[in-house]
């Protein structure tokens, strides 16, 4: 499947995520969005290879749309409590 990255900088990341795809590692072992752009931005030199990408918000696997990650853990915190006060 593939995965369009629509918005990056150095905090976060807008990603579209494809119909059917799950959004994290599950059960089914299939290719998962938070694996694949974090491979990607690792072969690109993007991301370190110490650090992680933060799901911000999720989606069902039959539904397509967008995904917001947070390339730190500060970035995460800043976002979650944005969507917690409606914010967002």
């Amino acid at each position: 499947m593939t995965v369009k990255i629509l918005y990056e900088d150095s905090y976060t990341l807008v990603v579209e995520k494809p119909q059917g795809m799950p959004v994290q590692k599950d059960s089914s072992r299939n290719q998962d969005l938070l694996s694949e752009i974090g491979f990607m931005l690792k072969l690109q030199g993007k991301l370190s290879s110490d650090q992680t990408l933060h799901l911000i918000n999720r989606l069902d696997r039959p539904v397509g749309g967008l995904v917001l990650m947070a390339k730190s853990p500060a970035a995460t915190r800043y976002y979650s409590h944005l969507l917690k006060e409606n914010s967002l």
